[in-house]
């Protein structure tokens, strides 16, 4: 089934533009989240994202109408893969069921495959608020001497352990809600097999 999603986020974004493009590519079915009050809640996003299934499709006008930030972009397309259902951006130009897949579309947005990293790992570059500024997270931990007391503080607010392996974006994610920031690269090694 394919399923449009379109948000309108401030006085100057217009609904008619994004959802005439989704009907124009014939989606069966379309969820909206209009609101120009500064708030992060997409309702019908998690409405839709709990409705589709297996071998669904997701369109959506541009990649930034699922969201503004870039982490949680990278939470709602990690989830995405793992479901199996595919994504289409019409103005980004990008189609995961296209010959490069969700590679083509994790290039696009900074993801990169990197072979000397262990299967199932990945290693994330944050930018972090308050001076902290460039900070890679790997397996659990952070890659920076000075950091490593606020990775394990990270840790345990999350309840992992390094030794456990990469847990999603768990630590990362409670960095920058601690500090501000964002994730700016992800670099994954190979699937788990």
């Amino acid at each position: 089934m394919k399923i449009g999603y379109y948000r309108v986020a401030t006085v100057n974004q217009t609904p008619k533009i994004q959802h005439d493009s989704l009907e124009q590519f014939g989606c069966d079915q379309l969820f909206a989240d209009i609101s120009v009050h500064e708030t992060d809640e997409q309702p019908q996003l998690i409405r839709m994202l709990g409705h589709m299934k297996n071998g669904d499709l997701l369109v959506v006008w541009k990649l930034d109408r699922l969201s503004s930030r870039m982490r949680k972009l990278f939470q709602i397309m990690e989830s995405l893969e793992a479901r199996n259902i595919d994504l289409v951006s019409l103005e980004d130009d990008l189609d995961t069921r296209a010959d490069e897949g969700w590679d083509g579309c994790k290039s696009a947005l900074k993801w990169s495959l990197n072979e000397q990293l262990p299967a199932g790992t990945a290693r994330i570059y944050i930018w972090l608020d308050g001076g902290y500024g460039h900070v890679k997270v790997e397996n659990c931990k952070t890659g920076h001497d000075d950091l490593d007391e606020v990775a394990n503080e990270a840790v345990k607010i999350v309840g992992c352990s390094p030794d456990d392996g990469y847990p999603g974006f768990d630590v990362a994610s409670s960095l920058i809600d601690a500090f501000g920031g964002e994730i700016v690269r992800i670099e994954y090694g190979q699937p788990l097999e």
